[in-house]
């Protein structure tokens, strides 16, 4: 009995220690992203905007991670939430068709100055649902039954991926295949049974590729920047001259040259290249350990 109250003990001290590291990690990446995005958008005409942007949403977000962490797990695992969060994420996704579009794509909806894009929490509600459902089929022993687990899923997958696909934002709609089968190769469901959705979801991204030219231009843009290097290929070709730039050291914090009008929204889509530039491959690198650390923290 001493034994087992012993062994828990060490594994609450040991959980502990884990939570305070990434704690630690995830506050300090939350640093980073502000002070690196600053330095980024200083060529912009109001750098301050993004900074003060930035901080602004980083403390609502720390603030939240401080109350969601006292809530007990199992709330979430509640039909009633689940179901609820997942029709706010449709009702989200339609709601965006009555906003107007933004670079002829309907992802934004916007109240009193504040956006916010619903398919980002789309991929969070997605989570959550085959979290719950997988854990669900898993406990009545029917993850090996394609009809009562793979099928249903798919519907919703499949709806969400619709709405998303209509905005149009392709690489979201992609995201949500690749959790989709992800989550449901960790759960355990048979191979078999995803194989035999593999021809929709083939035929179906090749369609969606070939159905519109830009997004063939943008594939073979990233395939052979080269090809066109003023045109298509552009932004591709100088991020990676902004990534090589850098080399192992990089050139120091603010020194960017790519960031001056080279590369398209430095603060944003490219910032990773303006890191890259300034902190080289040492920081980079630990840039994408310091994710996979928080990825990875409870495994």
């Amino acid at each position: 009995m001493a034994q087992a109250v012993r062994q828990n003990l060490l594994k609450e001290i040991e959980d502990l220690k884990w939570d305070l590291w990434l704690g630690v990690v995830t506050i300090g990446l939350v640093v980073f992203g502000i002070v690196m995005v600053y330095s980024a958008s200083v060529a912009s005409r109001s750098p301050h905007r993004f900074l003060i942007s930035q901080i602004i949403w980083a403390t609502v977000g720390l603030m939240a991670m401080a109350r969601l962490r006292r809530v007990d797990y199992h709330f979430y695992a509640q039909p009633k939430f689940v179901y609820g969060f997942l029709g706010v994420c449709f009702v989200l996704l339609l709601a965006v068709f009555l906003f107007a579009p933004i670079n002829g794509a309907h992802r934004w909806i916007h109240f009193k100055g504040v956006s916010g894009q619903p398919s980002e929490l789309v991929k969070i509600g997605l989570v959550l649902f085959l979290a719950w459902f997988l854990s669900e089929r898993e406990q009545d022993g029917e993850l090996d039954d394609f009809w009562a687990t793979v099928a249903p899923a798919s519907v919703v997958v499949g709806l969400m991926a619709v709405l998303i696909l209509r905005e149009p934002d392709l690489g979201t709609t992609l995201m949500l295949g690749l959790v989709f089968v992800a989550m449901m190769f960790a759960a355990g469901v048979p191979l078999k049974h995803l194989f035999k959705l593999s021809p929709i979801m083939i035929l179906g991204a090749i369609y969606m590729v070939v159905k519109v030219a830009w997004r063939w231009d943008r594939i073979e843009a990233f395939i052979d920047p080269e090809k066109d290097p003023l045109g298509k290929g552009y932004h591709i070709l100088q991020s990676l001259t902004a990534i090589g730039s850098g080399g192992v050291n990089g050139l120091g914090f603010g020194q960017s040259r790519q960031k001056l009008l080279f590369l398209p929204t430095p603060q944003s889509d490219f910032i990773f290249a303006v890191i890259s530039e300034e902190l080289g491959l040492i920081g980079a690198a630990t840039l994408i350990l310091a994710f996979g650390f928080s990825s990875g923290a409870d495994y």
